[in-house]
């Protein structure tokens, strides 16, 4: 039971070094992304706007300390061009 805490603990501590790294990136900053980790597997989800916030969010997901594997479930939002 205690390896099971310890596991939870250092996933939420994984989890909020992703997110403060996607917080702090000019890119990926105000975005609403969500993310989850399991066993060093981080799960990102939410809205983006384009296709390069996607792919700058899974690379800093990629470059933090500890993580074995992203999921990238962001969607790039739809806009309509004029």
């Amino acid at each position: 039971m205690r390896k099971e805490s310890s596991t939870a603990a250092a996933d939420e501590a994984l989890a909020m070094q992703v997110k403060l790294a996607l917080r702090q990136d000019v890119d990926t900053g105000g975005l609403p992304i969500d993310v989850q980790a399991e066993n060093g597997v981080i799960t990102l989800r939410g809205r983006v706007d384009r296709p390069e916030q996607r792919e700058e969010a899974e690379q800093l997901a990629r470059r933090t300390l500890s993580v074995r594997e992203v999921i990238n479930q962001l969607r790039v939002s739809e806009t309509e061009e004029a």
